[in-house]
């Protein structure tokens, strides 16, 4: 069994304590978003509340989650957001 990636936060940013370990989040929340997320909704906000569970299930594989505050909660959710809004502006310009 492999280990979870403890993320480590700096209270004072509200986000991860380091570059590196936001721009890993980072990419793997746009990774699970491409594959877990339908284009047919026009932002995060609306998405249903299962899909961005879903989200967070697969993220937790790899990532600790669990006993997140609500800082650490609208940090990932922000992220989520922005990935999601980051993905569709992208298609709509290549398309």
């Amino acid at each position: 069994m492999t280990q979870k990636i403890t993320i480590t936060w700096d209270p004072r940013h509200c986000a991860a304590a380091t570059k590196e370990q936001h721009s890993a989040l980072a990419t793997d929340v746009g990774s699970v978003i491409r594959s877990h997320c339908p284009l047919r909704w026009k932002s995060w906000r609306t998405l249903p509340q299962e899909t961005k569970d879903a989200v967070l299930y697969e993220l937790s594989h790899h990532y600790e989650l669990s006993n997140l505050d609500s800082n650490q909660m609208e940090y990932i959710n922000d992220l989520c957001s922005s990935r999601f809004t980051q993905w569709k502006s992208d298609l709509h310009k290549h398309y």
